[in-house]
C-alpha cells in the first residue's frame, strides 16, 4: 500500500497488516501538536470521536505543531477517500468556510493513522473516466493520475493521538465508501 499524496511528506509507514500504519511525531520532546477538527465531538464506546456534522459539511483534521506552528493536514473529507473523490459532491463556500474547533486533548506527541483501501482499482479500472492525458476525473471536476487514485481512494480512515503520557485515544474512525 501506498501512503496517501497528501501525507507523504509528513507520514511514515510504522507497518501493514490489513491497514496501512502511518505514524506522524515530532521532532523533539519539546514540541507538541494540537488537533483542530470541523465536525462534531460524539461519544462513542468512551472515545470522543470527531464525526459529520451534517452530510453537506465534510470533516477536516489537522494538526498544528506548537512550536513551528506548521500545520498537517491529517484528512480532508472534502477530497480525500473513495466517496469524496466519486460520490459525494460539496457546495465549495462550505469547504472553503469551514470553522475548526480545538480537539479536547494536550501535548499530543504521537499521531496514529490507519488508512484501508478494500477496493480492487485495477480491475474497476475501465469503470472511471479517464481523460486523454490518463488521469482520472472525480467527481467536483478535478483531475488526478491513477496511481493517486489508488492511494488516496481509500474506503476506511483511523485516527489517533497519543498525549505525553503516552494513552492512546481515538478521534477518527470513518468508513469512506
Amino acid at each position: 500500500m501506498l501512503i496517501p499524496s497528501y501525507l507523504k511528506n509528513t507520514a511514515k509507514e510504522i507497518g501493514v497488516n490489513d491497514f496501512l500504519n502511518l505514524e506522524i511525531s515530532t521532532a523533539s520532546s519539546e514540541e507538541t501538536f494540537d488537533i483542530f477538527y470541523c465536525g462534531t465531538l460524539e461519544v462513542i464506546e468512551g472515545d470522543q470521536l470527531i464525526t459529520a456534522t451534517d452530510f453537506k459539511v465534510p470533516i477536516k483534521v489537522i494538526a498544528k505543531n506548537n512550536l513551528t506552528k506548521e500545520e498537517i493536514l491529517l484528512y480532508d473529507g472534502a477530497y480525500y477517500g473513495y466517496d469524496s473523490m466519486f460520490c459525494d459532491e460539496y457546495d465549495k463556500t462550505v469547504i472553503e468556510n469551514r470553522e475548526l474547533k480545538r480537539f479536547p486533548v494536550n501535548h499530543v506527541s504521537k499521531i496514529n493513522l490507519s488508512v484501508g483501501i478494500g477496493i480492487d482499482y485495477e480491475s474497476e479500472k475501465e469503470d472511471y473516466e479517464v481523460d486523454d492525458k490518463g488521469n482520472v476525473l472525480l467527481i467536483d471536476g478535478r483531475h488526478i493520475p491513477w496511481e493517486q487514485v489508488k492511494t488516496d481512494g481509500f474506503d476506511y480512515l483511523e485516527i489517533s493521538v497519543k498525549d505525553e503520557t503516552e494513552k492512546s485515544q481515538l478521534i477518527l474512525m470513518e468508513e469512506l465508501s
